[in-house]
């Protein structure tokens, strides 16, 4: 890391092992100090070197122009029972943090990092609009495994068995990162939140994405797209004012695999299987396109007092119910939708049945599937996922290539 050659080259060199014989001065790893305390009251622009084992310590401070350097692969654990682990202003690497009510307060500067059995992992305070981007930290058991306030992106990390992966605020960007067994892969509750999540792995949760903004006229503006959600009983649920683009992503097992309540939602090129219910809208307008969806309902309009003005066009439904109205403020249209397996709707008015939809092990499209070029093209673009131009694009998921296309009062989506 080259931010650690610089801090050597500026600063000096503090070491610290908990095997080392009492009274070091900490100038080399003969004559270390036995506890990181010790080094970090003295430190000052220097980078500090922490030996394997277990440091039972808390209220640890790093100084805005000191770097901290576990040994790596958890061979460091700094050990607490409550209180606040360590507060980064300067840099930290190579440790695992357990054991606190707050694990770790930073501001920049964290890489490979763990966090383990914390009330709270990684907290991240108000840094008054600063955007901070964390790689390669993993958070094991916390009830909450990172904490963010205002800005913050997260890459290649990973969260197993937290209540809470990521309670964000302001905006997060999360990208390439893993969620595994646990409550809540990331939950969005700030007052106007926004951001994306992408390319990421949530596995084995009660729920994967949720949004729940803190004051009753806030709006959740995130793109959630090419993700695996697996095993995940609520793929993607926002209760409360939000604009959704939810993208590409394959989702199987569990309850409901979509849930949305006000909003410009629009939901596209999504495969979707094993599920209970597919989506359900709630008071929404936006458009629900070239999905594939096996589930026992596909499509489920809720709004019982404001309208739904949803387009519902050329997705892919094995369902015992492909579209199904539960309320009165439903005004949705359906286009270019086919059905296997709708025993219990009646076929007409944008949904067509088919005995077979003709798809591989995959859920791609055979060449003889009925829905091979079988949408009109006034959706995106007429290309299927190798580029290749079509007379018109197939109803489903994936051979269609839509767009990445935003409602009209997305903010926007960060790469």
């Amino acid at each position: 890391m080259w931010w650690l050659l610089v801090c050597a080259a500026l600063g000096g060199d503090i070491y610290v092992s908990a095997a080392a014989p009492a009274n070091g001065d900490g100038s080399s790893w003969t004559t270390a100090y036995r506890t990181i305390g010790e080094a970090l009251a003295v430190a000052d622009d220097d980078t500090v070197y922490v030996g394997s084992g277990t440091y039972i310590e808390s209220d640890l401070l790093v100084p805005s122009r000191t770097t901290l350097v576990g040994a790596g692969a958890w061979g460091v654990t700094v050990q607490g029972t409550g209180g606040t682990g360590i507060t980064v202003r300067g840099r930290a690497s190579g440790l695992l943090v357990r054991g606190f009510d707050v694990g770790m307060v930073a501001y920049r500067g964290l890489d490979d990092l763990a966090f383990e059995d914390n009330g709270v992992g990684l907290d991240l305070p108000s840094t008054d609009g600063m955007w901070w981007t964390f790689t390669n930290l993993d958070f094991v058991d916390n009830s909450v495994g990172l904490r963010s306030t205002d800005y913050v992106s997260v890459v290649d990390s990973t969260f197993v068995g937290n209540k809470v992966g990521i309670l964000a605020g302001q905006a997060s960007y999360v990208r390439g990162s893993t969620f595994a067994e646990g409550g809540v892969g990331l939950l969005a509750n700030g007052h106007y939140p926004r951001g994306s999540v992408r390319t990421s792995t949530f596995e084995g949760l009660d729920v994967g994405v949720a949004f729940e903004p803190n004051a009753g006229t806030a709006v959740a503006e995130y793109a959630i797209y090419e993700n695996t959600l697996d095993g995940v009983d609520a793929g993607i649920v926002s209760l409360e004012p939000g604009d959704l683009l939810i993208h590409q992503n394959r989702m199987s097992g569990g309850t409901t695999a979509i849930e949305l309540g006000i909003g410009e939602q629009w939901v596209v090129n999504n495969l979707i299987t094993d599920f209970e219910v597919g989506m359900v809208f709630d008071s929404t307008s936006g458009l629900v396109a070239h999905n594939t969806v096996f589930a026992t309902t596909g499509w489920q309009c809720g709004s019982s007092i404001w309208s739904n003005t949803t387009r519902v066009h050329a997705n892919a439904f094995s369902a015992h119910y492909p579209v199904r109205t539960d309320g009165a403020g439903c005004q949705h249209r359906l286009t270019d939708n086919v059905a296997q397996w709708s025993r219990n709707y009646n076929p007409g008015n944008g949904l067509r049945f088919v005995i077979d939809l003709g798809l591989d092990a995959n859920y791609v499209p055979v060449s003889t599937s009925t829905l091979r070029d079988a949408a009109t093209d006034d959706v995106g673009v007429v290309e299927d996922l190798r580029g290749v131009t079509r007379n018109a694009p197939d109803v489903g998921a994936l051979e269609y290539r839509a767009p990445i296309r935003k409602p009209s009062s997305f903010v926007g989506i960060r790469p």
